[in-house]
C-alpha cells in the first residue's frame, strides 16, 4: 500500500506544483493539458490501483476472509483507471467527472464497509468511521468553497482514505 500512497501523492504533487500559475484547475485537468503529462498521468493510477489492488487482496482476502471488500476495491480501481484514460476536457470531461466521483464514492464505502466488517476494536472502528465523515464532509465543502480550493480537497480526500486503509492494517 506504501507504494500505491508513493505513486498518487508523487503524481499529483508533481502536477501541482507544474501547474501552479492555474490555481482554479483540478488535478485531472491539470493532466489534461498536453499528451505527455495526460499519459503519466495514466500511467500514475495504473500503478498507484495496481499496488493498491495487490494489498487489498492480501488484506482483505487472505488475510480477513472478506472478499465483498475486494470487490468493493476491484470496482474503485476500475473507475480509477477509467477516470484516468478519460481526459479532463473538451466533450469528455462530464465523463471524466462521473468516474471520477464513482471512484471516491466507491473507495468512501469501502473505508466506512473495512470498518463495519473488519474484527476491529471499537477506538478504531470509531477513528475509521470518523475519518469517513471528515471525507463525506469533503463533498460539500468541495463544491460550495471557491474553485481554487478544489484540488486541496482532493488531495486531503485521498490522503484521508489511505489514512484509514493504513490504520486498519496497523490496528489488525
Amino acid at each position: 500500500m506504501l507504494g500505491s500512497i508513493a505513486a498518487i501523492n508523487s503524481l499529483h504533487s508533481h502536477l501541482l506544483i507544474t501547474h501552479r500559475v492555474k490555481p482554479d484547475l483540478t488535478i485531472s485537468e491539470r493532466a489534461a493539458n498536453n499528451t505527455f503529462v495526460h499519459r503519466l498521468y495514466i500511467l500514475g493510477h495504473f500503478v498507484g490501483g495496481l499496488l493498491f489492488g495487490i494489498f487489498a487482496w492480501y488484506f482483505f482476502v487472505q488475510r480477513y476472509q472478506t472478499p465483498i471488500l475486494f470487490v468493493l476495491t476491484t470496482l474503485g480501481i476500475i473507475a480509477e483507471w477509467t477516470q484516468a484514460l478519460v481526459p479532463a476536457r473538451d466533450i469528455y470531461e462530464k465523463y471524466h467527472i462521473t468516474l471520477a466521483y464513482a471512484m471516491s464514492v466507491i473507495m468512501t464505502v469501502l473505508g466506512i464497509a473495512a470498518a463495519l466488517l473488519l474484527p476491529i476494536d471499537g477506538s478504531l472502528q470509531r477513528t475509521v468511521l470518523f475519518i469517513a465523515l471528515l471525507i463525506l464532509l469533503g463533498y460539500p465543502a468541495a463544491l460550495l468553497l471557491p474553485r481554487r480550493y478544489f484540488w486541496k480537497v482532493e488531495m486531503i480526500n485521498i490522503n484521508l482514505f489511505y489514512l484509514q486503509m493504513l490504520l486498519l492494517y496497523l490496528g489488525r
